[in-house]
């Protein structure tokens, strides 16, 4: 997951040695005055500890050098302390060089441990303790490793060093973070951050701000995590951290996606690809290729998504990173049903699950393996205090056999509550897609229902008229009979409206139907749909003044456009009275173009405005001549408005008229 990538970069440089590369002329210092000492004492084992630790940031084979020279003098002139915080150290180049040598850390932390305690140093022990909290850390250890850090954390808090507390304060944040414990990393993150803007540290603080976005990100608040990037990003563009900078706009990529920003959720993810793709960052590109994926599959952009997604799909098997796989092959699945490719999409679906599956019993078994480390951990105290009391062996063996088994039957139980969670979670997510299924169904029974009573008058009078010209073909003259004809064709345009509101919606509740975008002037599709209701304007005598720059182009479905103009447009003919008039008006934005139709009808109230575009009801009122409708067209507007990446709305007061304001967003 990206919090793991994330934090292992961010545990390592908060850790016990947390210094930034600022301090090489205090490095060059310290070695020369190393240079001028020549008598073996106390101060120059303590500068030989001060050099190694400067060291322990730029060359790790210089730390365990100095560490070593240390330790030798230490042990020759009886120094204590000195001879445990060099084997401190050499514990600490052995943790954090390539290879599996923290186990050897550990057992020289033991005796850098056993040598403390005989100098009685409140600080001393503090320091290793720490150290062990990070080696146990790196072994996966957690109950150790949060045990030896809260041990840490108590004793260097009596000293009165902040910055280090601030440090082991990190360290614990990290281990939280995690056993996805986020409070707890939040708490002891916000405290770590505290010190470091006291200590005016910059390094600190933005790292430490970095990592607390990067949780409250992942808890979903994205208010929070953009208030804390915005400090993060600025300082860590000023030390040059270059290595970090691709996570960062990958995170404002996320944040923009969680608030519907796609067209900013694209520029930031891409912008993060190129600079993972200069630096081969292999993981944090793949997390890019993902968040393409998903801001294209959101916008219905289903090719593009595709695209998108199989070259994450095969980064991710390449680094061998299963979690990232399993997001992908999810977001893929949901991209194949949106193109209609149903057959692949249930295959990537099944291979999702069978991942998932793998996962979720990885987790389980992590923490199980958790509740034995804690086990193991308490047995060895015990074992400690058996020895101390010289207790029998057998009555020893008999006490393990009874928490081995008391821990089995707790891990069963475990288990078994878990897999009753997974049963009880799918029981309720079958509930929901049915009551959603139902929800779909009954709407569309709706639809039909309104649908066929707004049909059933025209239909009727079309055919009463038919009736009469067929009964009596030559009782009327030809005036009468162009106004019957008249007639005939008014109540066929209703028809015709109502039956094309209803295939258009119908064609966009058909899953993977994607936009055809084109660039294009605005005021075309304007004028294409005024003379398409010339008729109804002629018969209400209404004027149109077109607001609508003939410059301004915008790339966008016309089909879909032209049904959302035409729909709002015959919508303000419908209340507009006699001899009134239209006014419609487009301007350019940032993120496309706004275009606002405003008629001086007789408006509606505020009830009626705030279920004006309620997906649940199919209400329709009649016009100023008694025109009806079925209340299809502005669910249909707000649909395919948003479509676009867009929003619709409507202002009105009653009695003075309304304005349908609409936004399209300028999509890729």
């Amino acid at each position: 997951m990206r919090i793991l990538k994330n934090l292992i970069i961010t545990y390592v440089l908060l850790s016990s040695f947390f210094h930034i590369c600022a301090q090489t002329p205090e490095l060059d210092s310290l070695q020369n005055s190393l240079s001028q000492r020549t008598v073996d004492n106390i101060e120059k084992v303590d500068l030989l500890l001060q050099i190694s630790l400067k060291s322990n940031r730029y060359d790790l084979n210089k730390t365990y050098e100095y560490s070593q020279a240390a330790f030798d003098i230490a042990d020759s002139i009886g120094y204590i302390n000195g001879q445990a915080q060099a084997l401190r150290m050499i514990a600490e180049y052995y943790m954090r060089r390539p290879g599996n040598d923290k186990d050897t850390a550990l057992v020289i932390l033991n005796d850098a441990l056993d040598i403390q305690h005989g100098a009685d140093d409140g600080v001393g022990i503090g320091r290793i303790y720490r150290s062990m909290g990070t080696c146990y850390f790196f072994l996966n250890k957690f109950p150790e490793a949060l045990d030896y850090s809260y041990r840490s954390l108590e004793l260097l808090e009596k000293s009165g060093l902040n910055e280090e507390v601030a440090n082991v304060s990190t360290n614990i944040g990290s281990m939280h973070l995690m056993q996805r414990n986020f409070d707890q990393a939040l708490d002891y993150y916000l405290r770590a951050l505290g010190v470091f803007e006291e200590l005016a540290q910059p390094y600190k603080i933005g790292v430490c701000t970095f990592n607390i976005a990067d949780v409250y990100l992942t808890l979903g608040n994205s208010e929070k995590a953009e208030e804390y990037l915005a400090i993060a990003m600025p300082i860590l563009k000023e030390l040059n951290l270059v290595t970090m900078l691709p996570s960062g706009l990958n995170s404002y990529g996320r944040i923009s996606l969680m608030q519907g920003e796609y067209t900013q959720a694209l520029e930031y993810f891409k912008k993060a690809l190129e600079q993972n793709e200069s630096m081969e960052i292999l993981p944090s590109k793949c997390d890019n290729l993902i968040g393409l994926t998903e801001t294209h599959l959101t916008m219905g952009q289903y090719s593009r998504a595709k695209k998108y997604g199989e070259e994450a799909l095969e980064l991710a098997k390449s680094v061998n990173i299963v979690e990232r796989r399993r997001q992908i092959l999810e977001l893929m699945s949901q991209v194949y049903a949106g193109l209609g490719k149903f057959k692949e999409a249930y295959e990537i679906h099944t291979t999702f699950k069978s991942l998932s599956d793998s996962l979720f019993n990885e987790l389980n078994i992590k923490k199980i393996t958790g509740l034995e480390y804690q086990y193991e951990f308490e047995k060895e105290k015990e074992m400690l205090i058996l020895k101390q009391k010289e207790k029998d062996v057998l009555q020893q063996s008999k006490i393990e056999r009874e928490l081995i088994l008391r821990n089995s039957f707790i891990a069963g139980f475990i288990l078994l509550l878990l897999f009753g969670v997974v049963l009880f979670k799918n029981l309720v997510e079958k509930r929901k897609a049915n009551k959603k299924l139902e929800a779909i169904n009954k709407s569309k029974d709706d639809i039909f229902a309104v649908i066929s009573h707004d049909l059933r008058s025209p239909v009727g009078n079309i055919k009463a008229f038919i009736d009469l010209i067929i009964s009596s073909p030559n009782q009327y003259d030809q005036k009468e009979t162009m106004m019957v004809l008249a007639k005939l064709g008014a109540q066929s345009t209703t028809v015709y409206n109502i039956l094309e509101n209803l295939l258009v919606w119908a064609k966009s509740q058909r899953k993977g139907t994607a936009l055809n975008l084109e660039e294009q002037p605005v005021q075309n599709v304007i004028f294409e749909n005024v003379n398409l209701l010339q008729e109804k304007l002629k018969e209400k005598q209404i004027q149109i003044e077109n607001e609508v720059d003939e410059s301004l182009t915008m790339s966008f479905d016309h089909t879909l456009i032209s049904t959302v103009v035409r729909n709002v447009l015959a919508n303000a003919i419908k209340f507009s009275k006699d001899g009134g008039k239209i006014l419609i008006h487009a301007v350019s934005i940032d993120q496309g173009v706004k275009v606002s139709i405003s008629d001086h009808g007789v408006g509606m109230d505020a009830q009626t405005l705030e279920g004006l575009f309620d997906q649940s009801s199919y209400n329709s009122s009649s016009g100023t001549h008694e025109e009806r409708g079925s209340g299809l067209g502005l669910k249909l507007c707000k649909d395919f408005v948003e479509m676009h990446g867009g929003s619709i709305w409507m202002e009105s007061k009653e009695g003075q008229g309304s304005t349908c304001h609409f936004t399209l967003n300028r999509l890729e």
